[in-house]
């Protein structure tokens, strides 16, 4: 079920509440299964999945594919939920590592390394998993097309992309991205190759367009690497705040709440720095 959230304009105002009741507030915006231990805590991701919870819910049976899982979160925590599925990644280390956790924890999930464009799958799943994926695709409406290929019917899609050309930095070039999308773009793109957009909401505001200013300072000269070895290396590589240390990740962490609070009333506007979309695959096929 696709969940309403509150825009910034239906929403209360910090002023009208007191502190143990906005207290409360803030605590109901980190849903179940947020944080897991032992996986990392990076900020802007956090940001997503909070949302991506949201949307998903815990429906029970269902089958599902993740393009690009990078750091496997994401996927542990749908195998957490009891859900089974299959992971792709172009990186033969992230792979590997996500091998070892799934062998160890005796999970029900295949993982296969290599180009979702060339990768053989000959199943089509009810959740289509793509965070931070098209912009990484020179072409990027045959990836959707290639997406709407691995949904059932009437299955979803739910997706994340960075969002505002106005925001590029040092940092997309690093990480291999062709393209910060709009709203608008977005959704004619996905509406002209399959699907049915449910919702697009914008988030990250404030603190991750903050901390946006940070990943362009922080992000390595990587120009003697072609677009592909880029994509490869940032879906496992860390951010330079997390790699500093557990404190500052707490630090991090301690914020969220209040990030979540405040990204949930500006969803439906355009400030933040991604886009998180649902869609429902529309084509028989």
């Amino acid at each position: 079920m696709l969940l309403n959230v509150r825009s910034h304009s239906e929403s209360s105002s910090l002023s009208s509440s007191s502190y143990p009741d906005l207290i409360r507030e803030l605590q109901t915006f980190v849903p179940l299964g947020l944080y897991r231990k032992d996986r990392p805590v990076i900020f802007r991701y956090l940001c997503r999945k909070a949302l991506a919870l949201q949307v998903f819910g815990r429906p029970s049976g269902d089958r599902f594919i993740e393009v690009g899982f990078g750091l496997g979160d994401w996927m542990l925590t749908l195998a957490d939920f009891g859900l089974t599925g299959v992971g792709v990644d172009l990186s033969p280390e992230a792979v590997s590592k996500m091998r070892e956790v799934v062998r160890a924890s005796k999970r029900n999930l295949e993982i296969l390394c290599g180009d979702i464009m060339e990768v053989e799958i000959h199943e089509q799943f009810d959740w289509v998993f793509a965070f931070e994926v098209l912009e990484h695709l020179e072409d990027d409406e045959v990836g959707i097309r290639r997406l709407a290929n691995l949904s059932k019917p009437n299955g979803k899609i739910l997706l994340s992309v960075p969002a505002h050309m106005r925001y590029w930095t040092r940092h997309d070039e690093a990480a291999g991205h062709f393209r910060r999308y709009e709203r608008a773009d977005l959704i004619q793109k996905l509406s002209r190759n399959g699907f049915r957009v449910e919702l697009a909401w914008c988030y990250g505001f404030p603190l991750s367009n903050l901390l946006g200013h940070f990943r362009s300072f922080a992000a390595p000269e990587l120009r003697s690497l072609n677009m592909r070895e880029k994509t490869i290396i940032s879906g496992v590589r860390r951010p330079t705040y997390e790699r500093l240390g557990r404190f500052l990740s707490c630090v991090v962490a301690l914020a969220l709440p209040v990030q979540l609070w405040l990204q949930n009333r500006f969803l439906l506007s355009d400030i933040g720095d991604g886009y998180v979309v649902a869609a429902t695959k529309t084509s028989s096929k």
